[in-house]
C-alpha cells in the first residue's frame, strides 16, 4: 500500500524490516522471505535504484528456481521482474531471452489465454521493439491483442 501511495522509502524501510524477520525466522530461501524479497526489489525500482533491484531479483529468481521449482507461477513472475530490470538497466538481449522463456513457460503451465501469458507476450513484444525488430513486434503484440 505504501508504494501504491507513492511512499517508496517508507515501503522499501518496511519491506527490509519485514525481510530480515522473515529471514530469521523462516531462513533466507524460504518461499515467503523470497516473495518480500521481490517486493524490496519493486521497492528500489521505485525509487530508481535499477541496479540493485536487478542484483536483488536475480538472487530471488535463482533461488525461486531451487527452492520451488522453475514452473512454479511465482517463479516465473520472478521471471518477469528480472526482465523488467534488465529492460530498465537497458540490457535488451538478455530481457529478451528471459521473456521468450518465461513466456513459453507460462504458456504451458498457465495457458495461452491466461493474463500473464499475455503479459509475457506484451513484454516480449516490448523487447522487441526495443531491439529494432519492429515486424516481430508488432505480430506478437497484433497476436496478444487478438
Amino acid at each position: 500500500m505504501l508504494r501504491s501511495a507513492g511512499r517508496f522509502q517508507d515501503a522499501y524501510e518496511l519491506d527490509t524490516e519485514i525481510f530480515e524477520r522473515q529471514e530469521s525466522l523462516l531462513g533466507g530461501s524460504h518461499p515467503l522471505t523470497l516473495q518480500v524479497a521481490g517486493s524490496i526489489a519493486a521497492d528500489l525500482r521505485a525509487l530508481g535504484r535499477f541496479g540493485e533491484a536487478l542484483a536483488v531479483d536475480e538472487e530471488t529468481y535463482h533461488q525461486l528456481q531451487y527452492t520451488v521449482g522453475p514452473d512454479e507461477p511465482t517463479t516465473l513472475s520472478a521471471a518477469n521482474n528480472l526482465a523488467l530490470d534488465l529492460r530498465l538497466a537497458g540490457n535488451f538481449s538478455r530481457a529478451r531471452d528471459i521473456d521468450a522463456e518465461t513466456l513459453a513457460d507460462r504458456s504451458r503451465v498457465l495457458g495461452e489465454d491466461h493474463a500473464y501469458t499475455l503479459h509475457s507476450m506484451a513484454m516480449l513484444g516490448r523487447d522487441l521493439r526495443e531491439l529494432g525488430q519492429y515486424a516481430e513486434s508488432v505480430d506478437l503484440l497484433s497476436a496478444a491483442l487478438d
